[in-house]
């Protein structure tokens, strides 16, 4: 018979990660580098955007974090006029200007900071992303939304997207699998430990359009055949996809401008990864203009989310104990 007594312990707080190495900044033509003797990050003043990341010498971001507001229209989506109504998230990358850039060390050099502020075009909100990153090479990542107006409509999803090398395309995460899952439609998809590469979780839909993602996403690690990558960890818990194609390879095509086929889908020397705090539902009540339920949509309210980017370079490596570890 049970005393009670397990109730009464408390969880064992972790403590971060001892820092190991200093950081040093300098800024030359326009650029700014945080630089170790292991991680070298760079970033273009001018767009507040991180263009290299380069660990042990090696690339391993073939373009940067971007904010990602949009997804692939499902055809619920085209029904219930998503793209009508919320055009102002398409492309938002596009529409925002860099109000203000800096770039910092701490006093013991240990951990560098760079936080981009930028505005919508037209004033409707204003987003805040900061960078962290650790000598060893760990980086997070915080994206802010804070909303200037009041008649904002849902949004698509809450996230960012990075390009990685084509080799990094062996999939491993903790979270709802084995096959895609959304808001309202993951029941069937449990909680567990799953791996699979990057092109075999995309589905070809009779008409392309948004697929593979991932809910309730505790950590995903994206690696190559030597084992080498990323562990990806969330603060809480993150909505996350990957394809061999850019979003716009999916993207909504009206039939009468071209008839696109899912198998029409090209393979491309790259992997594009959504790390998403969330993504609204795909509804479906009617495939005639049923809006997704209010409880699984995404409302313009002011709110932030955090993710850790953590290189993996080891030839043997347990990511559930890698996953465990506080780095910040």
């Amino acid at each position: 018979m049970s005393n009670g007594n397990c109730h009464n312990k408390k969880l064992k707080k972790r403590s971060v990660e001892p820092y190991i190495g200093k950081l040093s900044l300098t800024g030359k033509g326009g650029f700014t580098t945080l630089k170790s003797d292991r991680v070298n990050l760079k970033f273009d003043n001018s767009l507040g955007e991180l263009i290299a990341y380069d660990y042990d010498g090696k690339r391993m971001l073939s373009d940067g974090f971007s904010p990602n507001f949009w997804r692939a229209l499902t055809d619920n989506d085209v029904a219930n006029k998503t793209l009508e109504r919320c055009a102002i998230w398409r492309d938002i990358a596009d529409h925002i200007t860099l109000e203000n850039f800096e770039v910092s060390l701490a006093k013991d050099s240990k951990v560098g900071l760079a936080v981009a502020s930028y505005l919508h075009k037209e004033g409707a909100f204003k987003l805040d992303l900061t960078y962290k990153l650790r000598a060893e090479g760990m980086l997070q990542l915080s994206l802010k939304f804070t909303p200037l107006k009041s008649d904002l409509p849902e949004i698509p999803r809450f996230g960012m997207r990075v390009i990685l090398p084509k080799e990094f395309d062996n999939m491993t995460w903790l979270g709802r699998g084995p096959h895609e899952n959304y808001a309202d439609r993951k029941s069937s998809a449990l909680v567990g430990l799953y791996t699979d590469n990057v092109w075999d979780q995309f589905h070809p839909y009779v008409r392309p359009q948004e697929t593979a993602n991932k809910c309730d996403v505790r950590w995903v690690a994206l690696l190559n055949s030597k084992n080498q990558g990323f562990l990806i960890q969330g603060q809480q818990p993150l909505s996350v996809s990957a394809w061999n194609f850019e979003q716009e390879d999916i993207g909504y095509v009206p039939f009468d401008i071209e008839r696109k086929h899912g198998g029409s889908i090209q393979k491309k020397d790259l992997v594009w990864l959504n790390i998403d705090s969330k993504q609204m539902g795909v509804g479906g009540d009617t495939t005639w203009g049923a809006q997704v339920h209010p409880q699984y949509t995404i409302t313009p309210d002011a709110q932030e989310y955090t993710f850790t980017f953590i290189p993996l370079f080891k030839s043997e490596v347990d990511l559930v104990q890698e996953s465990g570890k506080l780095w910040f």
